[in-house]
C-alpha cells in the first residue's frame, strides 16, 4: 500500500534540511497534502459567496477610502493594523482574504484535530464542515477587513494549543517554559487580531482536557493533578498573553498618536454588576438561546442544535465509569467557556459575530458524536449532525439571499442618487467637486422574506446606517464611481436645516438640490443628529 505523501516529507518540503525541527514536527503529525487539499476544497464550498462576490457591508466603505490604518489601534488591533499597512492595504475587496481565510481554517482544523488526539479518518473530515459553515463565522466575514487577521487569528489560536498539548502522550504533561512562551506569543498575536479569540484558546484548551479525560482509564482522584496543571497552564498563558496585549497596544497608540476608540468601551456594562443575579440569569437564558438554535438569535430557527448537543454530552458521559464528576465538571466549563468575553462585559447582549468559540462547540460537539462508542448513541448523533448541517447551510443561504438583495437594492440607490447629482452639476469636462449633505436617513436595513441574524450588516443600508451617518454615503457613493463627491464640514451641515425641512423626501422630485458646489439630499423625513435630531451611537 502507497504511503500518503507528508508536509513533512523530504521532497514535499524543500527547505527541510535547512529547517530539520520544523521538518520533523510536520513528519511527527503525520501532515499530509491530501487532508489540506480536502479541507481547502471543503472550506472554499462554503465561503463561495464571499469568494466570488463583492459584498460591500457596512464598515466595508470606510475600510475602503481610508489611508490610515490607525482606527485598528484605536481598538485595540494592532494585528488588523499590521496587516493592512503591510500585507493587504485594500481589504475591502473579494476573493484575496477569504482565500486567505480558507487556507487558515484547514491548517488550524489539522492542528486542533491532533491536539485533541484523533486520528484522520472521514470522521474528521466530517466534522470540518460544522466549522467553516458556522453562522458566526459567516457574521465576521461580512466585514472583509476582519477576515485576514480572523484567519491568521485563528490560525495562531490553533498552533498554541497544539503546542501545548500534542508533545505527550499524557493529558497535560509539563509543557517547558519554551512551549509556554511561543504560545503566549501566539495568543497576543491573536488577540491583536481579535479580542475574543483568547476566549477560543480558553474553551479549546478545556476541549482538549474533555476529550483526552474521556479516553483516560485514570480514575477522578487521579485525574486531578493533570487537570489542574492544564488549567494553570492555560490560565498562565491566556494572562500573559493578556499582559502583553494590553503593553504592546498602549506603546502603539502613544508612538502613534492615536486616541482611544469608544467602540470597544461601548459593550461594558460595568452597573449590571450591582445585580449580579440577574446578569446570572441573563447569560444562562443568552446561552440556551444560543445552544438551542433560537431564531431570535440567528434569524431562523437551528432546531436540531439542542438534540445534537444534548447527544454529544451524553456520549461523553456514557463513558464515565470513575470519573464522572471530572467530565461533567469539564463539560460545563466546554459549554460555558464561550461567554467568558460576556461576564467580563457584563453584558448578554454583545454581538454574535464575537463569540468566536462557537464554531469550535460545534465542530468539538461532531467530534464526540462521531466518534461515540455505543452504537445507538452514534447513529442518533450522526442523524442529527446531517440535520443541523442542512440547516445551518439553508440558514446561512438566506444570509446569502438577504445580502445579495440588499447590495443590489443599495447599488441602485447609489446610481440613482448619482445621476441626479449629475443632471444638477455644471457643464464640463472634467467633473466638477461635489460637496454633499445628507439630511434623515433610509431604513437601517433592508427587510425580505430570508432569514438575518439581528447584528447582521452585509443587509444594513449605507444610506440609513448609524440613524444618518454622510461619512458612509459618501464613501459608499466615491466606491460607486464617484471619486469628486466630499462630505460637507461638520460645522457648516447645521446651516442648511431650514432648507430641507422646505425639501421633499427621496426619491422624489425636488430631494436632490444644488447650491453652488453644495448639494443637499433629503434621504428621510425626520433630522438627523448633525440637522438638530436626536444623537445616536455609532453602531
Amino acid at each position: 500500500m502507497r504511503e500518503e505523501p507528508s508536509l513533512g516529507s523530504v521532497e514535499g518540503l524543500a527547505a527541510s534540511q535547512r529547517w530539520p525541527a520544523a521538518a520533523a514536527w510536520l513528519r511527527g503529525g503525520a501532515f499530509t497534502w491530501k487532508e489540506l487539499l480536502v479541507l481547502l476544497v471543503l472550506g472554499a464550498i462554503a465561503n463561495l459567496y464571499f469568494l466570488s462576490t463583492l459584498s460591500v457591508s457596512i464598515d466595508d466603505e470606510l475600510a475602503a477610502v481610508r489611508s490610515n490604518h490607525g482606527v485598528w489601534l484605536a481598538q485595540g488591533r494592532y494585528t488588523i493594523y499590521l496587516i493592512e499597512s503591510w500585507l493587504v492595504p485594500q481589504p475591502a475587496v473579494p476573493f484575496s482574504p477569504y482565500l486567505l481565510l480558507v487556507l487558515c481554517l484547514a491548517l488550524s482544523h489539522m492542528l486542533l484535530v491532533r491536539a485533541h488526539g484523533y486520528a484522520v479518518s472521514w470522521k474528521t473530515y466530517a466534522a470540518f464542515p460544522a466549522f467553516v459553515t458556522s453562522p458566526v463565522l459567516w457574521l465576521i466575514s461580512e466585514f472583509a477587513a476582519n477576515v485576514p487577521a480572523l484567519g491568521l487569528g485563528l490560525l495562531a489560536v490553533a498552533l498554541a494549543v497544539h503546542v501545548l498539548c500534542d508533545h505527550s502522550p499524557r493529558i497535560f504533561a509539563p509543557a517547558g517554559w519554551r512551549r509556554t512562551a511561543c504560545a503566549a506569543l501566539l495568543l497576543t498575536f491573536a488577540a491583536g487580531a481579535y479580542q475574543s479569540l483568547l476566549v477560543l484558546f480558553v474553551t479549546a484548551m478545556a476541549g482538549v482536557a474533555l476529550v483526552h479525560c474521556q479516553r483516560s482509564e485514570l480514575a477522578s482522584r487521579e485525574l486531578l493533578r493533570p487537570l489542574l496543571r492544564g488549567a494553570v497552564q492555560t490560565v498562565l498563558c491566556a494572562c500573559v498573553a493578556g499582559v502583553l496585549y494590553l503593553l504592546i497596544n498602549k506603546t502603539a497608540l502613544a508612538l502613534l498618536d492615536t486616541g482611544s476608540s469608544k467602540y470597544v468601551e461601548k459593550f461594558f456594562q460595568p452597573h449590571n454588576l450591582t445585580a449580579p443575579l440577574w446578569l446570572a440569569h441573563a447569560l444562562l437564558m443568552s446561552a440556551l438561546k444560543i445552544y438551542a438554535g433560537s431564531a431570535t438569535v440567528f434569524g431562523a430557527t437551528l432546531w436540531a442544535a439542542g438534540p445534537l448537543l444534548a447527544v454529544a454530552c451524553a456520549c461523553v458521559l456514557a463513558t464515565a465509569r470513575r470519573k464522572l464528576l471530572p467530565l461533567a465538571a469539564l463539560l460545563v466549563l466546554v459549554l460555558g467557556a464561550p461567554f467568558l468575553l460576556h461576564l467580563a462585559a457584563a453584558t448578554p447582549d454583545l454581538p454574535m459575530r464575537t463569540v468566536v468559540a462557537l464554531p469550535y462547540i460545534a465542530w468539538l460537539t461532531a467530534l464526540l458524536v462521531l466518534h461515540a462508542r455505543q452504537s445507538q448513541l452514534a447513529a442518533a448523533g450522526a442523524l442529527l449532525l446531517a440535520l443541523y448541517q442542512l440547516q445551518v447551510i439553508n440558514l446561512t443561504s438566506q444570509y446569502t439571499a438577504a445580502a445579495t438583495i440588499a447590495q443590489a437594492a443599495e447599488r441602485h440607490t447609489a446610481l440613482a442618487l448619482g445621476a441626479r447629482l449629475a443632471e444638477l452639476a455644471p457643464p464640463g469636462e472634467t467633473p466638477p467637486a461635489i460637496i454633499l449633505d445628507t439630511y434623515g436617513h433610509l431604513l437601517e436595513s433592508h427587510q425580505t422574506v430570508y432569514a438575518t441574524a439581528p447584528t447582521n450588516t452585509t443587509a444594513g443600508s449605507h444610506f440609513g446606517w448609524d440613524k444618518g451617518n454622510l461619512q458612509r454615503v459618501v464613501a459608499f457613493m466615491k466606491i460607486m464611481g464617484h471619486p469628486g463627491i466630499q462630505a460637507m464640514p461638520p460645522e457648516q451641515r447645521g446651516a442648511n436645516t431650514a432648507q430641507f425641512e422646505q425639501m421633499p423626501v427621496w426619491p422624489r422630485a425636488g430631494s436632490v438640490v444644488r447650491d453652488g458646489d453644495r448639494y443637499l439630499v433629503k434621504l428621510g423625513p425626520s433630522a438627523d443628529a448633525a440637522h438638530g435630531g436626536p444623537a445616536t451611537p455609532p453602531h
